[in-house]
């Protein structure tokens, strides 16, 4: 999509008010959860994506507490099957995002 874009450093279009949404429905389920640490970090990209801070926000979208091993968010294991699931649909939404930015 052409409002999928990222020009000088900035968020463009839709992709801002779209990906701020996902990652506050990720940071609640964490925040929920217990998982206070990984859901900071959520609020930092959150905080980059409302102030329009590309260049901070593509430094921690490529750190390991998102996507590494163990304690990354990509790594949290839920009990309920159901909330498991939904975190689960929310980060591979979040990753096909990341991937255009």
């Amino acid at each position: 999509m052409v409002t999928e874009k990222c020009i000088k450093g900035k968020f463009l279009g839709n992709m801002d008010e779209n990906l701020r949404l996902l990652l506050e429905d990720i940071y609640f389920i964490l925040r929920e959860l217990g998982y206070s640490y990984q859901s900071q970090i959520i609020r930092k990209l959150i905080f980059y994506v409302k102030t329009n801070n590309l260049n901070d926000f593509r430094k921690l979208k490529e750190s390991s507490i998102i996507w590494g091993g163990a304690g990354s968010i990509a790594d949290i294991s839920i009990k309920d099957y159901e909330t498991q699931q939904k975190l689960s649909d929310l980060l591979d939404k979040l990753k096909a995002k990341m991937s255009k930015i």
